[in-house]
């Protein structure tokens, strides 16, 4: 079942995408991880029990981050965000292996940690800071240059107005490391975000003398 959160954020990017005449065509990053196993985390106990470095798979995973085309096949990621809310650093993907279950914690615990939680988590968390030294420039790289710039509630932003970077949030849920890719405005259209501000501030200001 989708949660709320998404089914709120997919009517959202309609909405923008018919005011303004773009195609709706929404993509997320599948990151496929080179090694033996079905899945990501079979992966992953398989290069801890091994002793070998986990890479991503170029050929089979897919980058692509985006939720709309305009009428010059631009592809636009959608926040639902006034651009002024993005100042500071502000989520954009979580492209690494992450634990958001207790169905994945289940896993982890048996893969990692022999039944033992905590030995999981810390051994989950030891990984997830190997891979993303190991991986964090192409991952960075490759999913921020899928798509032209973000769509905010009241603006568009290109991407040469946007800095990004990807980090590890220490004791994420439930205690669990999580690498995520992060952006922000850069300092330039900060400075045009804070004259719009001082402007309306002195509007206001100049309007309540005449009342």
């Amino acid at each position: 079942m989708r949660q709320k959160r998404s089914l709120t954020g997919t009517k959202f990017e309609k909405e923008i995408c018919e005011t303004l005449g773009w195609s709706h065509v929404s993509k997320s990053p599948r990151i496929s991880w080179q090694g033996k196993g079905r899945t990501n985390l079979d992966k992953l106990s398989n290069h801890f029990k091994n002793g070998t470095d986990m890479f991503v798979s170029l050929s089979k995973s897919n980058f692509d981050k985006y939720d709309a085309i305009d009428d010059d096949g631009n592809k636009i990621e959608i926040k639902k965000y006034l651009y002024t809310q993005c100042l500071d650093w502000t989520l954009y993907s979580e492209p690494l292996v992450k634990i958001a279950s207790k169905k994945s914690i289940e896993i982890v615990t048996n893969l990692l940690g022999d039944g033992d939680e905590e030995l999981g988590k810390s051994n989950y968390n030891k990984l997830i800071n190997k891979i993303f030294n190991k991986n964090k420039e192409v991952l960075l790289d490759n999913i921020i240059s899928s798509n032209s710039g973000i769509r905010f509630k009241d603006e568009y932003v290109s991407k040469d107005d946007l800095e990004f970077r990807m980090i590890i949030i220490k004791n994420s849920w439930r205690g669990y490391d999580r690498a995520t890719i992060q952006f922000r405005i850069i300092s330039d259209k900060k400075e045009n975000v804070k004259k719009k501000k001082e402007q309306k501030t002195f509007f206001s200001w100049l309007i309540g003398l005449f009342k």
